[in-house]
């Protein structure tokens, strides 16, 4: 995606592209160029270590391992920023994040709440969060405090417990047999979403500060604009990503892809044998 997207924007806008622009986007993890993309070939690679922790560990244990994370790296740092979370932006926080879900899926966290009860209280702390980054002010005391942005970041209390909640509503929800076909599409091509999006190009000449002409428009126009385009992109990203997958597949890329993953495999229970 950054390669095609690189070599489009060279061709319609040349002045916006350096030579740089073509080396890097081959390396997107030393480069630093999707920051969630970054962050999880970090964990990436230590899935295996932390299953393991997870399968090992009695429920109590796991039960004393969130209220631990809990605590410490989502009410603590949140204010005091100790920890190295950077508002969520890491690998570190990636991690606890992983660890959370395992917990709540073993530990079947939340497994006497109903959706409505958990999409009320997901209104409530976003309600929350809102209101607070509009009106709330500077607090501090013995270095612990919160300021306006406090709980909107990743590591908020407020959109931690709203995330909790979410899985807890949606594993709850029966879908109809003829909507799993049209998640299953959807939820193929989600990352993709991601990367479109981030991608240096597209971020700069397509997503920022190109909607400001709204924040003079009635209220209804500005939601309206916002959510169409917000669907829109959604969509095409997609649609584009499922191109993307059948031509990997009449390529050969899945196969070879594949075939070199078996290869490391092999390698490494050589070593380890």
């Amino acid at each position: 995606y950054g390669a095609v997207t690189t070599v489009v924007f060279q061709l319609i806008m040349p002045d916006a592209v350096v030579k740089k622009d073509f080396f890097e986007m081959f390396l997107p993890v030393s480069k630093e160029l999707y920051w969630y993309f970054t962050a999880y070939t970090a964990l990436f690679f230590i899935m295996p270590l932390l299953n393991a922790a997870i399968r090992e560990c009695k429920e109590k244990q796991l039960k004393q391992m969130l209220i631990i994370i809990l605590v410490v790296f989502v009410f603590y740092d949140n204010m005091t920023r100790k920890f190295g979370m950077e508002a969520g932006y890491t690998c570190l926080w990636l991690i606890l994040l992983y660890l959370i879900g395992a917990i709540m899926k073993k530990c079947r966290i939340g497994e006497k709440i109903k959706p409505i009860p958990a999409f009320l209280g997901i209104l409530a702390l976003v309600v929350v969060s809102w209101l607070w980054r509009l009106y709330g002010r500077e607090i501090k005391i013995l270095g612990v405090g919160v300021n306006a942005k406090t709980l909107v970041a990743y590591t908020s209390p407020t959109i931690v417990f709203a995330a909790m909640l979410y899985i807890i509503g949606f594993s709850k929800i029966s879908f109809p047999r003829w909507s799993e076909k049209v998640i299953a599409f959807m939820a193929k091509g989600a990352f993709a979403v991601y990367l479109l999006n981030n991608q240096r190009f597209i971020w700069k000449y397509v997503m920022d500060k190109n909607f400001e002409f709204l924040a003079n428009k009635p209220v209804w126009v500005l939601v309206g604009v916002v959510l169409g385009f917000a669907v829109f992109f959604v969509v095409a990203a997609i649609l584009i990503d499922h191109v993307r997958m059948f031509l990997f597949r009449i390529l050969g890329i899945n196969t070879v892809v594949r075939k070199l993953s078996d290869g490391i495999e092999k390698g490494l229970e050589k070593v380890k044998g």
